[in-house]
């Protein structure tokens, strides 16, 4: 679509001709990430793209790292702790600062704070009893192309595989599977089954990718024939953003790729943009129609 748009549709890999998919890419990438972040700061509150990860606790151990991308290394909702790591038996730990900080041990927790996007714990946990379950805002993975499908794989165990082979790639662009470091794999319909594989060496004569040594799967990832590969760490061929973002992600890569030619149809494209993101905004700082009641810690006030 952008391609039509920005009229640049005839074009060659090497960079000879025309403009290469990675601009495109990227001009999509800075898209995404400047949407999230304007719709963050619109309405935090409404935590459009939250993710929740359990951590077990570790015996004098007061900072614990989120798995994953935690947005602006600060969006935490909330951190609660489980004495015992049943899923019913959770409760909301306070916010702290580190004016608050604890370094004496304890295994009953007044509250936490976050920094360098770590939760740190007051006091320090004295043994390895418990868990923490931690929400927060996830920074959306980046887009990337299909690079390529996944035909067969050998050595596929739970923790992780041999190698596999994929459909024959395009080797003349760059980056390609030979100067790239890290790859990920999803299904058909962009949801990501494996993340942020390091390569360990690529055999363009068998098309046939092997992990580096030591490579193991994270929990609950597994790869399988038909799955598609993209480049990068964090990496995905399809948005995470909903679907009315569409237009403006669209609209944003034809604005920078008009720049990049010097058309002066840009200020057009600038306009249309400014109206997409003008309403996108409106609805995101929009009520919706739910009761909203007042949050209470104690739990004896929420009835």
């Amino acid at each position: 679509m952008v391609r039509t748009l920005s009229k640049n549709l005839n074009y060659n890999q090497n960079g000879t001709e025309g403009i290469v998919d990675e601009q495109f890419i990227q001009a999509f990438n800075d898209a995404q990430d400047y949407l999230q972040a304007a719709l963050n700061s619109k309405n935090s509150a409404n935590a459009m793209f939250e993710a929740q990860t359990i951590i077990p606790l570790v015996a004098n151990q007061e900072a614990y790292t989120i798995p994953g991308r935690l947005f602006f290394n600060k969006e935490v909702s909330s951190v609660e702790f489980s004495i015992d790591s049943q899923a019913t038996n959770y409760i909301p730990l306070d916010k702290r600062a580190l004016i608050n900080r604890n370094t004496s041990s304890g295994n009953w927790y007044n509250g936490y704070y976050v920094r360098n996007g770590q939760i740190n714990l007051t006091p320090v946990p004295a043994t390895a009893t418990g868990s923490l379950r931690i929400t927060y805002e996830k920074k959306l993975d980046n887009l990337d192309r299909n690079r390529g499908t996944i035909l067969a794989v050998t050595g596929l165990t739970a923790t992780g595989f041999t190698s596999f082979t994929i459909t024959t790639p395009d080797e003349v662009s760059n980056p390609n599977f030979t100067s790239i470091d890290y790859i990920c794999v999803s299904d058909v319909d962009g949801n990501p089954k494996c993340q942020n594989i390091p390569i360990g060496s690529y055999v363009s004569g068998t098309d046939t990718l092997t992990p580096r040594a030591g490579y193991v799967f994270q929990t609950g990832e597994t790869i399988a024939a038909g799955n598609v590969i993209t480049f990068g760490r964090y990496t995905s061929p399809v948005s995470k953003l909903f679907d009315e973002c569409e237009p403006f992600l669209i609209h944003y890569a034809n604005e920078a790729i008009l720049h990049s030619d010097g058309s002066e149809d840009v200020i057009k494209e600038s306009s249309i943009l400014n109206r997409i993101l003008d309403g996108l905004l409106t609805v995101t700082a929009q009520q919706t129609a739910e009761l909203q009641m007042v949050p209470q810690r104690l739990y004896s006030e929420w009835w």
